[in-house]
């Protein structure tokens, strides 16, 4: 069914390829599929929370991005930036580490 719907998949045509490899199968229409997440970002509808000169902050996660004051933000970064109005990386900010550099 997929190669109907898109046509034969073969030789350097990646876009097609990666169509034809994230189908939804129920439709048989392309789905977006999920970026390759970092294996220090929670699960989506997790909290994380910072105290940072004297506020506490807290941003949900989402399936496309973080939830921070009414806003939604596409990386951790660009809510520390919102927080602090200078950059930061956002993962060191919000203390989040990688599960197999933890006693590092």
């Amino acid at each position: 069914m997929k190669r109907v719907a898109f046509g034969e998949v073969r030789g350097g045509n990646r876009a097609r390829r990666r169509l034809f490899l994230h189908a939804d199968h129920a439709s048989q229409r392309p789905c977006r599929f999920r970026r390759n997440l970092d294996a220090r970002l929670p699960m989506p509808g997790t909290r994380l929370k910072r105290d940072y000169k004297g506020h506490a902050y807290e941003v949900e996660v989402l399936d496309n991005g973080f939830a921070y004051d009414g806003e939604v933000y596409q990386s951790l970064s660009a809510v520390a930036t919102a927080i602090t109005g200078g950059h930061w990386n956002g993962y060191l900010f919000f203390n989040l580490k990688d599960p197999g550099k933890e006693n590092e």
